[in-house]
């Protein structure tokens, strides 16, 4: 099947193979209408090779993305009002009902804020954080199903198709193996992003302990 895009832009080839899109080759355009084309097209390939299981890969790069923009900008404000208030500045309400500075002058009662700070700290910072972990460890695997039922259904077309020879059977490998590709994509930009966050929040921990240290200097 042959479409033409838009004026200016290039041919989209579309190969079936039993009934079914099984590849598309297409060439980048610069174009801003025949990128948007392209990106449909891309889309709809991975779609169609990598079937049931590419939609929960792609559902799952989409969860990806939206927990580590929402981290980044919770972490974000979280530095900022931890700054301010580490410099005695004014913070925003619910950093005041988090993070108690600044500590009381009594030792005891120091030490027990000082550690209240520390563990509501590490809930807020935490929060969403396993939904990145859980991706990271099950996207590869989830990738690797769908690689598996794709060469099944690969050599069940070479049984059914008499004098079919490697091209079939290479070609459902080489599209199912887009699973194994998009899992691991997904799952390598999960853990990078995890280990980002822990990263962070073990600084932010690290300036609230800094804190009280330098408290306990300060009385002796």
């Amino acid at each position: 099947l042959m479409r033409q895009l838009p004026e200016g832009g290039r041919r989209l080839t579309v190969m079936t193979f039993q009934d079914r899109p099984r590849a598309v080759r297409f060439a980048f355009n610069q174009r801003p209408e025949a990128r948007g084309i392209n990106l449909i097209a891309t889309v709809t390939y991975l779609i169609e090779a990598g079937g049931s299981t590419m939609i929960v890969l792609l559902a799952a790069s989409v969860l990806l993305v939206a927990v580590a923009a929402e981290r980044w900008y919770a972490f974000a404000r979280f530095g900022q009002q931890l700054k301010a208030a580490l410099t005695d500045r004014p913070v925003e309400g619910w950093f005041a009902d988090t993070i108690r500075l600044p500590l009381p002058t009594d030792p005891q009662r120091a030490e027990r804020v000082h550690e209240a700070n520390v563990l509501r700290a590490r809930e807020v910072l935490r929060t969403r954080l396993p939904i990145l972990a859980t991706l990271g460890a099950l996207s590869p695997f989830v990738g690797l199903f769908g690689t598996v039922v794709g060469i099944m259904h690969a050599f069940e077309a070479v049984a059914r198709q008499k004098g079919a020879g490697i091209e079939v059977v290479g070609a459902g490998i080489s599209e199912s193996l887009i699973c194994t590709a998009a899992g691991l994509a997904v799952a390598i930009l999960a853990v990078l992003a995890y280990n980002i966050f822990n990263t962070f929040m073990g600084r932010y921990l690290d300036r609230l302990d800094l804190a009280w240290l330098e408290r306990e200097e300060s009385v002796e």
